[in-house]
Formats: structure tokens, sequence, C-alpha cells
């Protein structure tokens, strides 16, 4: 089994403490050409600067929380996840859930209420590329460490 090895870029980073990646607002530029600053309603935001930022690791949540609805084991999902061989995987369904989120609705604004991202599902062109990435799987992972979950940064 392969060694946990985090890879950031200006694209993509991983964010250990919510065991997730989360794509920069430069990934969205480079892949659509769309800058979220420009696009994004943060009128009465606290810190608009920060509103791409935080759409983005709702986006991130958003995919995270779907894929662990198929897990039998979290954590070992969790861990499979942080490997680097998923990475490409996750950064493109993060892309593509994220121009989806950013379609449905003419201002994407409106996905706001407050700081939060309205709870949608995500759509069946994500769900499908989630599949042919392998990033769900209900069955049990085997062949995984001993220390997967030091690997992790999880304290138990």
């Amino acid at each position: 089994m392969e060694e946990v090895n985090y890879v950031n870029d200006n694209l993509m980073y991983y964010d250990i403490r919510k065991h997730q990646y989360i794509l920069t607002p430069d990934a969205i530029v480079e892949r659509y050409g769309i800058n979220l600053a420009d696009i994004l309603d943060s009128d009465g935001m606290v810190s608009p600067d920060r509103l791409p930022e935080m759409f983005l690791e709702e986006v991130s949540r958003s995919l995270y929380a779907y894929i662990y609805l198929w897990a039998k084991d979290r954590d070992k999902t969790m861990y499979v996840l942080s490997l680097p061989k998923y990475r490409d995987g996750i950064q493109a369904c993060l892309e593509a859930l994220t121009y989806a989120y950013l379609l449905s609705n003419t201002n994407p604004g409106l996905y706001f209420t407050g700081n939060s991202l309205n709870a949608i599902e995500v759509n069946p062109q994500v769900q499908t590329m989630l599949l042919q990435y392998k990033l769900i799987f209900r069955g049990e992972y085997r062949g995984l460490p001993e220390d997967y979950k030091d690997k992790l940064g999880i304290t138990y």
C-alpha cells in the first residue's frame, strides 16, 4: 500500500483538519475561465474576499459527505482518499461539482443563505465520475497499514 502524501499546489490543497482536498479559486479560472470573486454575490458578507474560498470549501464538504454516505468505514475511506493515486479524480469531481453548482442558477450568490451553502445533491454527472474514478465504494478495504489512522493525523 502506498504512503499518504498530501499534495498541495496552486489548484488544490489538502486540509488536514477536515481530511479533504479543497480547490483553490485558481482551479476554476484555469478549468472554466471563471473568476469566482467576480460572480459570487458578496453583499452583506463580513469577509467578502473569502467568499470564493468559502464556496469551494462547501463544494468539497458536499462531495466528501456524499462519498462517505457510501462508506462502510469512514476512517478507512478517509485514508484511501488521501492517497496520491486518487487526487486527480477528486480534483476532476470537485471541478465538475463546482461548475454544476454555478450553472444550476443564474446567480451563484443565491446558493448562500447567510454564510452556508444550501443543501444541494451531487448531480448525476458527478455521481458517474465518482464511480469511474473509483471514489465511492461500499466494500471492505483490505491491506491498509496497521497505523493508517496515525497517517491521517487523527488522534483516538
